[in-house]
């Protein structure tokens, strides 16, 4: 993807260990957690009003002639229900995203020996914890021989 300099620029500002392509999903997502968020709400003061869930009172309103302010109710109601499930595969789809530029980047990071110091301090530290760990095993052997004994 192709953006214009300054808008790249702003993204690495922004978003410092991200690409200018996980930025955009990350604004994506955070947008559409705003909306499911705000059609939830919507859906929940309906619930609230009409003490049931939109299920019912769809049933309701198709089963009578609804006044005018009830009939804007439902189709406002209608439009929080949709929007949040919506909005809720939205997030789904951009976090499936999420993940597969963020493996993307972590092979890329792999081949180009980025992660190679920290494999190293990992396998360092995991090291320490299983001699850590070995040393429990052996309480009354004096340390000072456990530790010459691995030439440490």
């Amino acid at each position: 993807m192709v953006l214009p300099i300054a808008i790249e620029s702003s993204a690495k500002r922004l978003f410092p260990n991200l690409n200018p392509e996980q930025a955009i999903v990350e604004l994506l997502l955070e947008r559409a957690q705003k909306n499911l968020i705000k059609y939830k709400s919507a859906a929940r003061e309906f619930e609230a009003k009409y003490s049931q869930d939109f299920e019912t009172f769809r049933k309701k309103i198709l089963a009578t002639k609804p006044n005018s302010a009830m009939e804007q109710d439902y189709f406002d109601w209608e439009l929080a229900v949709t929007g949040a499930a919506d909005m809720q595969d939205e997030i789904n789809r951009l976090e499936e995203i999420d993940s597969d530029l963020r493996d993307e980047q972590i092979e890329e990071d792999a081949k180009s020996g980025r992660l190679d110091q920290l494999l190293a301090k990992v396998d360092k530290e995991t090291h320490g914890l299983l001699l850590i760990e070995e040393r429990r095993n052996e309480p009354g052997r004096p340390l000072r021989e456990y530790l010459s004994e691995r030439n440490l």
